[in-house]
């Protein structure tokens, strides 16, 4: 069945019934504390009967989408007629992810989410990979600059989009089946961005956030304020040697809680191990590669372990600062340290003059050197 992709009508809404899965957990523990994380279920292929049903009970709630002039609203017909149909299913706790297959989204990877939460309705959210960090984040708004190109919203912080590590598992998974070819970038803009809520450019994004008036199921299940916050910022970082944190939120490299290997066009292939903090309060991700027969790594994402809202995310989350230094960073915001010897396209390496500095990415290296050993 053939749909109009471009459609003007307002989106028919309805919502069924749910099938919930139990909640599944990964217990851990150190010095008699312990803590839990909740653990997707096993990734499964979804019968066409069933995305059929799925696509029934679907809402998309995001804005009109502007087309050479015009507003397009996204609906779930226009999904379907783009080949971006529920086809995988997984399960967090009380939320179940259907997820389509993966698509390219102004140089990464994406795909659609059908999301069937507690209140028992099902919506759509956009997921791509980032290039900078490697690692899955959801898209709760975006906007143009100068009117043309399209600027991926970052929500409170991009520490706050990151999805959950055993669900990037999944994503990956996904990346590496076969990709919907759509028909050129202003279908693949429609299909992504038509998920999201527009804003017209960044003045009025800011003005929204100060004055607490951004919209979405993102910002209702996210608190503004973060729950932790690591030193340096994104324009000016300390000096890596000088990096200082509370040793109780140091990552416990003895305790791998899960691993696996991606792809990117910036990166290659790469391996992301998920370690907890110390005091069990933390999770952290690091990517590692190699290059020149040199093991270089980066921490791609800090995060709480508290429960997963309904677009996928943590609701809470916390600001990574130093920490999160990815291994190629966008050349206005290395702050004089990336290496411009090595550099790909915006992005500029991290590691000659940064990463191979920064104690806890040397202590990672030492640590995992001990144990292949």
């Amino acid at each position: 069945m053939k749909f109009n992709i471009f459609r003007k009508n307002e989106t028919e809404k309805t919502a069924g019934t749910t099938i919930w899965d139990s909640v599944k957990t990964i217990p851990f523990a150190r010095g008699g504390k312990s803590f839990e994380i909740e653990k997707p279920t096993a990734l499964t292929q979804i019968p066409s009967e069933q995305a059929d049903e799925l696509l029934q009970k679907t809402e998309v709630d995001g804005d009109p989408f502007p087309i050479d002039g015009e507003d397009h609203v996204l609906t779930a017909e226009a999904l379907a007629d783009a080949g971006l149909t529920p086809q995988y299913e997984t399960s967090i706790g009380r939320i179940s992810f259907n997820i389509s297959k993966c698509f390219q989204i102004q140089g990464r990877d994406a795909c659609i989410a059908y999301v069937k939460t507690p209140d028992g309705k099902v919506k759509t959210r956009a997921y791509y990979r980032s290039n900078s960090a490697g690692l899955w984040r959801y898209c709760p708004d975006y906007g143009y600059n100068n009117g043309r190109n399209i600027w991926f919203g970052k929500g409170y912080r991009e520490e706050a989009l990151t999805l959950p590590p055993s669900l990037q598992k999944h994503l990956n998974t996904i990346s590496e089946m076969d990709h919907v070819q759509l028909e050129g970038q202003r279908t693949a803009s429609f299909c992504f961005f038509g998920t999201a809520k527009f804003y017209k450019d960044r003045m009025a994004h800011h003005h929204a956030r100060i004055t607490d008036q951004l919209r979405g199921d993102y910002y209702r299940e996210t608190p503004k304020k973060c729950s932790f916050a690591f030193s340096g910022t994104s324009d000016e970082k300390n000096p890596p040697e000088e990096f200082d944190y509370d040793k109780k939120l140091d990552p416990d490299y003895s305790r791998e809680i899960l691993s696996y290997r991606s792809h990117s066009g910036l990166y290659g292939d790469y391996t992301t191990r998920v370690y907890p903090s110390s005091d069990n309060s933390l999770l952290y991700s690091v990517c590692e590669t190699e290059k020149n027969g040199e093991r270089q790594a980066w921490v791609a994402n800090i995060e709480t372990t508290a429960p997963i809202g309904s677009t996928g995310c943590h609701t809470k989350w916390g600001y990574s600062g130093d920490f999160g230094t990815p291994l190629y960073e966008y050349e206005e915001q290395a702050d004089g340290y990336g290496d411009w010897g090595d550099s790909k396209g915006p992005y500029v390496s991290m590691w000659k003059n940064y990463l191979s500095k920064f104690p806890p990415i040397k202590r990672y290296l030492e640590s995992t050197d001990k144990k292949a050993e």
